[in-house]
């Protein structure tokens, strides 16, 4: 009788940890190729934002050329070296509050940027670049919608 409860728990938990953050809304749109998919953050629950944010980083070339959509409150950061050089970036915070993940994004030319500390919802495109030898990844060609 043991056995079989907790085959029932481990079954429930699976079928819960499967559909957490889920909702009716499409992730990934688009025709399945990597360049034109987009993933909609703003669907998902923070937890799940969290994960899918972590993934842009350590497997960023997956993402690479897709839209992203994402929510979260405007940041900026300066280059250490050079004051003059900024960054801006939309951070995201998971469930707890305690880890946030930020991804920068640069504007399409001629839209102003944020005030800092506000909410926002950005869309553009992850793509990478170089700067002083090293390689950089952001949300390029954004909009504030």
């Amino acid at each position: 009788m043991k056995k079989i409860i907790s085959l029932l728990a481990v079954i429930t938990l699976l079928f819960c940890l499967s559909a957490c953050g889920k909702s009716d809304d499409t992730v990934y749109e688009g025709d399945g190729t990597n360049n034109t998919a987009t993933v909609d953050l703003t669907t998902l629950s923070s937890t799940m934002v969290y994960s899918e944010v972590s993934q842009m980083m350590t497997h960023p070339e997956t993402y690479e050329g897709k839209t992203i959509v994402m929510n979260g409150v405007c940041s900026l950061y300066y280059n250490t070296e050079d004051q003059e050089k900024t960054y801006y970036a939309c951070v995201i915070k998971d469930a707890t509050a305690c880890c946030s993940q930020g991804l920068e994004f640069v504007l399409k030319d001629g839209q102003k940027y944020p005030e800092l500390d506000t909410e926002i919802k950005v869309k553009g495109v992850f793509s990478s670049y170089n700067e002083d030898g090293q390689t950089y990844y952001h949300i390029s060609d954004a909009e504030l919608l």
